[in-house]
């Protein structure tokens, strides 16, 4: 279908190999074992439902009013690590809140990259409109 529409061949091999990478199933790519390719499509399938069942999950929490979201500068730096201690110590200073503790809201983390100076030296200014 994407070929029919107009995408480059390179578009879509590097699409499928994306979907692929992601789901640590690149041994599936060429492989032509049906009990193979049944199981992947299998968890694949849950994967679907797990990501809709989180979905609801946060909206429900978003309709109450319980869900947090922080966006930070993330520079450098093991990203998971800090992501991981965040969340321990929120719930460590507020597992006995009324509305803060883990059963009662959801967290959600964001990185912002931080953009060091000479990659914002980098980008070229605007050109000056042109006079008629």
């Amino acid at each position: 279908t994407l070929l029919i529409n107009g995408y480059s061949l390179l578009f879509v091999e590097t699409h499928v190999k994306h979907f692929f990478n992601h789901f640590h199933a690149q041994t599936l790519r060429f492989s032509r074992s049906q009990s193979a390719y049944d199981n992947f499509r299998q968890q694949w399938f849950t994967f679907v439902e797990q990501r809709q069942e989180l979905t609801q999950e946060l909206q429900k929490f978003d309709q109450n009013d319980r869900l947090i979201q922080f966006n930070y500068i993330h520079d450098f730096g093991p990203r998971c690590r800090f992501n991981r201690e965040f969340y321990q110590l929120w719930f460590h200073y507020f597992q006995q809140h009324p509305k803060l503790s883990q059963e009662k809201c959801k967290i959600i983390l964001q990185a912002k990259h931080f953009h060091s100076l000479n990659s914002l030296l980098t980008i070229e200014p605007p050109s000056p409109p042109v006079q008629q």
